[in-house]
């Protein structure tokens, strides 16, 4: 939670200064001694527009209305980003299917060891929906996140 906690934290402070970084994934997280967290490669990042619709970035981090819909919000693929993090720290896994570009959960495998809240949090940063999945700011103020 204190590693996940700044990461959200870092893309709250991005989206409040309309900066969308557009490739948040684990491989772009570095942790120092003190595990504080630091975002890295900004390569991809742009100034906030309604929405994209240009593949930069990894593929296997983007929300899943770029691959039906053809775009994405920037805060809704944030949002998504940092679920696709948060799922790997806790399952260990990201079912990525590059053959129909589709993540997979596969709750009986992945997720048998994390606690009900967990789940239910993971389902509200990952929903398919975008106008549904969570906010950033929801998710820097969540209970989940915030509790000990």
């Amino acid at each position: 939670r204190k590693i996940f906690s700044q990461l959200a934290n870092v893309a709250y402070d991005l989206h409040k200064a309309k900066i969308c970084h557009r490739d948040f994934k684990d491989e772009n997280i570095l942790i120092g001694a003190d595990d504080r967290v630091y975002l890295i490669d900004f390569g991809t990042t742009m100034d906030y527009d309604s929405s994209y619709s240009d593949c930069v970035g990894t593929p296997c981090f983007f929300a899943p209305e770029y691959y039906y819909a053809g775009y994405f919000r920037p805060e809704e693929l944030t949002a998504w980003s940092l679920g696709a993090i948060l799922y790997i720290m806790l399952a260990k896994y990201w079912r990525w299917s590059n053959a129909d570009e589709s993540w997979n959960r596969c709750p009986e495998k992945d997720e048998s060891s994390l606690s009900s809240s967990a789940k239910k949090f993971l389902d509200q940063i990952l929903h398919e929906n975008p106008d549904k999945r969570m906010k950033l700011l929801d998710i820097v103020n969540s209970d989940w996140l915030n509790s000990e």
